[in-house]
């Protein structure tokens, strides 16, 4: 029998809840923050780490993600392509399963003709694909005419990744920072902070710079920040 485990995925840490345990890694993107891409290698490490674990192994892993678009990021969605042949398109090829549940390729780009080596638009990819189209055609239109197709229903870029290695991947409902734990750990530091601090301006300033501000006392264990 299959078991289940979930994880939660805050912005730096994952919990196990099974072994009330924690461990957390940074590495920090551009702009002192994460992107996409330093979201998916952290991320695919986790991965390549449970398959390892002896404690999940026959089990079955749920993980929790809170709703950052650094999480949430896809491969292409409709807003990224032009409408007409030649305008931009972000991916060469679009792999989706038809209705059918056949695996089908799409090729954004001309492969030969006339057009060779230009993006097709979502004008000709919507012919393509066989979809309705009014005569005159906005943009807007296509954009509902396609937003049900398959081709543009992708999963985000970490589902992806997360299917590789049969993990199944939850998403935090937006606007709902309560569900996501790494918030109530932010929510503690601020109040710890506000009321073991004076909040003027050169202690400001030494929290950004990194001066040290924090102190424990050997006697009681507690900590006292100046």
């Amino acid at each position: 029998m299959q078991k289940s485990s979930k994880f939660f995925l805050g912005f730096i840490t994952y919990h196990s809840i099974e072994r009330r345990s924690a461990t957390a890694s940074i590495h920090v993107g551009q702009d002192s923050y994460f992107d996409n891409e330093t979201v998916l290698e952290q991320f695919e490490r986790l991965f390549q780490l449970i398959e390892f674990k002896e404690d999940f192994k026959n089990h079955k892993i749920e993980i929790v993600v809170d709703n950052a678009r650094t999480h949430t990021a896809k491969s292409h969605s409709l807003q990224d392509f032009g409408k007409r042949i030649g305008t931009r398109c972000p991916v060469d090829k679009i792999e989706y399963v038809d209705l059918q549940g056949k695996r089908q390729t799409l090729n954004c780009y001309f492969q030969n003709g006339r057009h060779q080596g230009l993006s097709k638009g979502l004008y000709e990819i919507s012919k393509e694909l066989n979809v309705i189209l009014p005569s005159k055609t906005t943009l807007e239109d296509l954009h509902k005419a396609l937003a049900d197709h398959p081709a543009f229903k992708v999963p985000s870029r970490l589902e992806q990744l997360a299917q590789k290695y049969n993990i199944r991947i939850l998403f935090c409902p937006k606007f709902h920072s309560e569900l996501n734990a790494i918030e109530g750990l932010w929510c503690h530091q601020k109040q710890f902070i506000r009321r073991n601090t004076d909040q003027t301006y050169n202690f400001q300033q030494r929290l950004k710079s990194g001066y040290p501000i924090a102190s424990v006392s050997k006697g009681t264990g507690t900590m006292s920040i100046r």
